[in-house]
């Protein structure tokens, strides 16, 4: 196969495919790499938030013991998160290994790696520093999470990467031969259509419509000599009449080389726009699926992880912070009114979940320029949480069935497809107001739609207060 066009053609398509291969896997391993450390951070800050909320009330020796034994309650037996408490007054330390994290410095915001002894990870931390309170001492609380199977997952994922990439680039080859020979089989055509040219025919022509594009002009010239040589040699003989009728052939060959085309190689430009393309999907699936495994969960019954009494206008200040990029750049604004100082039990992330859920609605489907409001009304033992936007009436028919699953209100909810989101941002708030012995509500009238849920410390029996409370 010396100069073979059919092996440099493979050659080049394989090392084009391994490239771009490689800088795909490249990306997609940073962004593992990225979500890995932020689902690290996420659960460590989850964590440390839980157990300050107890440290900071922990004001005498007996009320620490019970944080002592809730942090050795929340230690799996495997090491995999990790709690350490430094104090100068021995009674107020927690956790083995205290040198390793002694010289870590407090941040509640920063993740850092501790390495610490016997253990082939490090841990990515975070930590906070306490002043005194009562008899406690100053302490700083450090929350740590093996990246082991984080690693783990990083290291099979960059062998399974450059397994596929071999195995890919090998597959590419041996195809690649089978597609250049398929390709360039049109050579082999023109070869063997010259291989019967002869001298007792004259007007044999090699044909021009079954051959591709870039054939059809060599072809055509070749044809174009041909029709000389014939012309040179009746001209010999005088048959100058046949010379005109056997050049309307090539003319007439000729006019089939628009009517031929080729599928338009893609570049690499192109497969990195395909690829981008096929990756904002499985991030909505992983989007999708992420929500219908948490709304399984929520219809097994699963109750929230941890009630704490919090300030409800905080957390809602949070969900509004969060949107913060998204307001500015659709150029609206939210304010919070009501009772802004109700307290209710609840599971933060999980309700900041539900409240970017509902402003997200709200900013999706207002008006430009629209002014949103979130309202807190509260009796001490039930909170309702309310948005109110203005945007076009829905239909009473569609308020029912707002909260069910892929359902979107036809057509005064109708948007683009970037506007809709997948539909599931509405069942998710149902779901996590049921956690909390809640429910949801949906109201649309002269142009002003308000959408909120509740929760509450009773049972069945809170419904009218909550029903009560967002009717005022």
């Amino acid at each position: 196969m010396k100069n073979s066009i059919t092996r440099r053609l493979v050659t080049l398509f394989t090392l084009t495919t391994l490239v771009v291969i490689v800088l795909i896997s490249f990306v997609l391993n940073h962004l593992l790499k990225q979500q890995l450390i932020e689902y690290q951070r996420h659960q460590v800050d989850a964590a440390l938030h839980d157990r300050a909320y107890q440290i900071e009330r922990a004001d005498a020796a007996d009320r620490w013991e019970r944080v002592d034994r809730k942090m050795e309650t929340l230690t799996p037996s495997d090491g995999g998160m990790r709690y350490w408490v430094l104090s100068d007054d021995p009674r107020y330390r927690y956790g083995t290994d205290l040198a390793a994290v002694a010289g870590h410095e407090a941040t509640a915001t920063q993740l850092s790696l501790v390495t610490v002894p016997g253990r082939a990870y490090p841990y990515h931390v975070l930590s906070q520093h306490f002043e005194a309170n009562g008899e406690r001492p100053p302490v700083t609380l450090v929350v740590g999470i093996d990246t082991r199977p984080y690693a783990e997952a990083r290291r099979v994922f960059l062998i399974a990467l450059i397994v596929l990439s071999v195995t890919a680039a090998a597959a590419m080859y041996a195809l690649g031969h089978f597609v250049a020979r398929l390709g360039l089989q049109p050579l082999q055509q023109l070869s063997d259509q010259a291989g019967k040219l002869n001298a007792t025919n004259l007007a044999q022509r090699l044909l021009i419509s079954p051959l591709p594009e870039e054939l059809a002009g060599v072809t055509g010239a070749f044809n174009g000599a041909l029709d000389r040589l014939e012309t040179a040699y009746l001209q010999l003989e005088a048959f100058n009449a046949d010379v005109a009728h056997e050049l309307r052939t090539p003319l007439a060959n000729l006019i089939g080389l628009t009517q031929v085309a080729l599928a338009k190689p893609r570049n690499a430009a192109d497969l990195t726009e395909f690829m981008q393309s096929n990756l904002e999907e499985l991030e909505r699936l992983r989007s999708i699926i992420n929500d219908m495994l948490f709304l399984a969960r929520a219809d097994r019954g699963e109750a929230p992880p941890t009630l704490v009494d919090t300030s409800v206008a905080d957390e809602v200040n949070k969900a509004v912070e969060f949107l913060e990029f998204t307001l500015d750049e659709a150029g609206k604004s939210i304010t919070v009114e009501g009772d802004l100082a109700t307290r209710a039990p609840l599971d933060a992330p999980l309700f900041r979940r539900a409240m970017v859920n509902l402003l997200d609605n709200a900013i999706r489907y207002s008006g430009e320029q629209a002014h949103v409001r979130v309202r807190i009304a509260g009796d001490g033992r039930s909170v309702v949480v309310e948005v109110i936007n203005p945007g076009l009436t829905i239909d009473p028919v569609h308020l029912p069935r707002l909260f069910d699953r892929f359902y979107r209100a036809d057509p005064s909810r109708q948007g683009s497809e970037e506007q809709k989101g997948h539909g599931l941002g509405l069942s998710i708030v149902k779901a996590i107001a049921q956690m909390h012995r809640g429910a949801v509500f949906a109201r649309s009238a002269d142009g002003v739609t308000t959408i909120g849920f509740s929760a509450t410390q009773g049972r069945n029996d809170g419904r009218d207060r909550i029903e009560n409370i967002a009717k005022i």
